[in-house]
């Protein structure tokens, strides 16, 4: 038997619905960092050296709540270090391009579910 895991918040989640109209009213303002590794050649120019990168994101700049704070911890789990700045390595793609969109993408997929939180 397999052993599944609840979310162990006991308050019930906004819809979409309650989402959407909190993005329209306040879309999200938060920035995103990139950081792409390279290796110099002899001759100077830069080379990749693989195609991971790492994306940085502060939750302080995410203005949750202290329960969609919480929520976005839990849903990041192990990245969170214990400080406000989150790094997510991204390597789904041979392209760094590719991976930094992808970066965003989950950092804006755990931002919505994360809002999704009570506002109180």
């Amino acid at each position: 038997m397999k052993q599944t895991f609840r979310d162990p918040f006991d308050y019930p989640l906004r819809t979409k619905k309650e989402i959407d109209e909190q993005l329209k009213q306040n879309p999200p303002s938060y920035k995103v960092f990139a950081e792409i590794s390279f290796i110099p050649d002899l001759k100077g120019d830069n080379l990749h050296k693989n195609s991971e990168i790492a994306v940085f994101v502060n939750i302080s700049e995410m203005n949750f709540t202290p329960k969609q704070r919480e929520r976005f911890i839990y849903l990041i789990g192990p990245r969170y270090k214990g400080k406000d700045e989150i790094r997510i390595k991204v390597n789904t793609f041979n392209n760094p391009q590719q991976n930094i969109e992808k970066g965003k993408e989950m950092i804006y997929e755990l931002f919505l579910e994360a809002i999704r939180a009570p506002c109180e």
